[in-house]
């Protein structure tokens, strides 16, 4: 279901975006790590890591996923390759305590949604408190048709 899901993102141009913003920000603050919160099984943040680096002065720049439940199957699939930059935490990560998480931009990409009111306040306070940049992305429309879900995932 996830690979489905990062084809389709990969369709709609999700890494291409993603990859423009991130670059912006990290140029602002003068940031050479992103720390994705919430990256379940890794969703479209892998594949906006490898495109940032296409973009001039954001090769040397590294991905860190985590999650607060870290599936030892995504810890082993993006551990076993340093060569990408891209890794993933072993040890739990509460995306509620910002000021705990390692340094660097943290991201929080199409996971936002699943914050309860309450966590989402919180994690929004902490980003504020510990004046840590957070950028969160979130797909607000969808714009593939119907019978394009339909036929695609499963039921």
């Amino acid at each position: 279901m996830t690979n489905l899901i990062n084809v389709l993102l990969g369709m709609l141009g999700t890494s291409e975006v993603l990859a423009e913003m991130i670059a912006e920000v990290l140029q602002k603050q003068k940031l050479l790590k992103i720390i994705d919160l919430g990256s379940g099984s890794g969703g479209a943040m892998p594949l906006a890591a490898k495109t940032l680096h296409e973009i001039e002065g954001m090769h040397d720049v590294g991905l860190v996923m985590t999650d607060l439940y870290p599936s030892p199957e995504s810890i082993a699939k993006f551990n076993q390759n340093t060569e990408d930059k891209i890794s993933f935490l072993e040890t739990p990560v509460d995306a509620t305590d910002i000021a705990a998480t390692p340094k660097g931009l943290k991201t929080m990409v199409n996971s936002f949604h699943y914050m309860s009111p309450k966590a989402a306040r919180k994690i929004l306070e902490s980003a504020e408190n510990s004046q840590q940049p957070l950028l969160i992305y979130e797909m607000a429309e969808n714009k593939i048709p119907v019978f394009v879900w339909v036929l695609l995932l499963p039921l």
